[in-house]
């Protein structure tokens, strides 16, 4: 019979029994070679093979990834059940969830694209055309990276408009994708070593990008390493240098938190979008100010003072203030300062007055 496939047990030239198989194509039209395509089961007594996920800003809820039954799944961790599901594109791989929680994207391998998926009712939205065999993705506020694993390259999709607005060239083999802390860099990681001679070491390409130009800025090489299939930032890579915070304030009324870093400058940290920004001395002199007011006055920085608008920060090489919109520098030379070396700043009405305290 035509579309029916016939297993038959044999032994000793007989026949024992004859079991009737599916045809070789799955309920949604395509061959995968899996057990759904070619056996009369149930769905849900597959496996249904999770394979990536991320977990909910609030802590409580997980997204998986499942690889053979093409699905996101919500998972609640405090009852330890699937509490919903939606099916994305064939053979989906990685997700990443946007800064507010309210989306998820997810690549589909198979179909070269990225399903966005509404979390609120766990819905499909759109999908994104990505390029070949799409892996690693993740997200800042206004940007898509996606790995394209076959391709060597990396798409940069606007979020705004759904459409790619890059590609650009990675690693052999781009495979995961992240994002620094404070939002500035993206980091690419690839799976095969670039092309080398016979018995040399393998050197494997990470890649960086400037989030704000969407540019790659380095590639710099993993020596002795192949199949880089992951890719986070730590302490070590983040904006904060040294393990030491001095001092944490904050702005009535406002969702700004500030930390004083020594060695690492000033941290902002959004409580409304849970992202972190740094502000480093942007001409990178340790002994001097290079350029006045071209932002943060150091990196060493002892205390920090957010009021009615305007950040005051203290540091060990003179004291800035920052409105939002410029930084201000201040010296013992041009100023009322008694010290550049300053252990704290306490900004005080009127607007636009501070103390600062020395040793």
């Amino acid at each position: 019979m035509r579309g029916r496939l016939t297993l038959l047990l044999v032994a000793g030239g007989t026949c024992l029994t004859a079991l009737p198989l599916l045809a070789a194509q799955s309920p949604r039209g395509y061959f995968d070679g899996s057990l759904r395509a070619r056996y009369a089961l149930r769905p849900d007594s597959l496996y249904q093979s999770p394979i990536t996920l991320a977990l909910a800003r609030n802590g409580r809820t997980l997204y998986v990834v499942c690889e053979n039954t093409d699905q996101l799944l919500r998972v609640d961790l405090t009852s330890r059940r699937v509490t919903g599901a939606v099916r994305v594109g064939r053979r989906p791989f990685d997700v990443a969830l946007s800064l507010d929680g309210r989306t998820a994207y997810v690549t589909n391998r198979w179909d070269d694209d990225v399903t966005v998926v509404d979390l609120a009712t766990l819905q499909v939205e759109r999908t994104f055309p990505t390029g070949f065999n799409p892996h690693g993705v993740a997200c800042d506020s206004t940007a898509l990276y996606v790995a394209n694993m076959s391709a060597d390259n990396i798409s940069v999709i606007d979020l705004r408009t759904g459409k790619e607005d890059r590609r650009l060239l990675g690693g052999r083999q781009p495979f995961a994708v992240a994002v620094s802390p404070d939002g500035r860099t993206v980091g690419v990681t690839s799976q095969l070593s670039v092309r080398i001679p016979f018995r040399a070491t393998p050197r494997t390409e990470v890649t960086f990008i400037d989030a704000a130009r969407r540019f790659i800025t380095d590639h710099r090489m993993a020596e002795n390493c192949v199949i880089q299939q992951g890719a986070t930032w730590t302490p070590e890579t983040s904006p904060q240098h040294e393990p030491w915070g001095y001092f944490v304030d904050h702005d009535d009324g406002d969702s700004l938190v500030y930390a004083a870093l020594w060695g690492g400058g000033l941290m902002e940290y959004d409580l409304t979008t849970g992202r972190w920004k740094s502000y480093l001395d942007p001409d990178g002199e340790m002994e001097i100010d290079l350029y006045r007011d071209d932002g943060i006055v150091h990196v060493i920085t002892t205390g920090v003072s957010a009021r009615e608008g305007i950040v005051w920060v203290s540091t060990y090489f003179g004291l800035s203030s920052y409105d939002h919109k410029r930084w201000r520098g201040y010296m013992d030379h041009d100023t009322g300062l008694a010290s550049n070396f300053i252990n704290h700043a306490h900004g005080s009405a009127p607007r636009g007055s501070c103390t600062a305290h020395r040793p």
